[in-house]
């Protein structure tokens, strides 16, 4: 069934959707991938779901076979410092060198930006 944001009832666009906090140069990062899920549906599509990324600061061990770091949260390394891809500067600024006691995917990022 269609999902618009001009409809009532069950059927009517969230409300949710429209939240402005996550808009990025204008775009609304959700819209595309909403519209990949109900292209998908609608064509039958089927996917194999496999975990291929680690997330700093909620994954705290390195997993041989995942290659991906998906940096999209604040992280923060064992001297209480912080890294924000979204703060300015991010790619110039951030903490290095990176303190001991600090997790293995927060330090494998930072020593990446700090390789890059």
């Amino acid at each position: 069934e269609d999902i618009r944001r001009d409809r009532e009832g069950p059927n009517k666009w969230p409300i949710e959707w429209n939240d402005n906090k996550y808009v990025v140069n204008r775009i609304e990062w959700v819209a595309e991938m909403f519209g990949y899920v109900i292209a998908a549906a609608h064509l039958d599509l089927r996917h194999e779901i496999v975990d291929l990324q680690m997330v700093p600061s909620v994954h705290k061990r390195l997993v041989p076979g995942i290659p991906f770091l998906h940096y999209h949260v604040r992280i923060e390394t064992a001297d209480h410092k912080f890294w924000n891809k979204g703060d300015d500067h991010a790619g110039q600024r951030f903490p290095w060198p990176v303190a001991a006691g600090t997790d293995p995917v927060t330090t494998r990022l930072l020593t990446a930006l700090h390789e890059a």
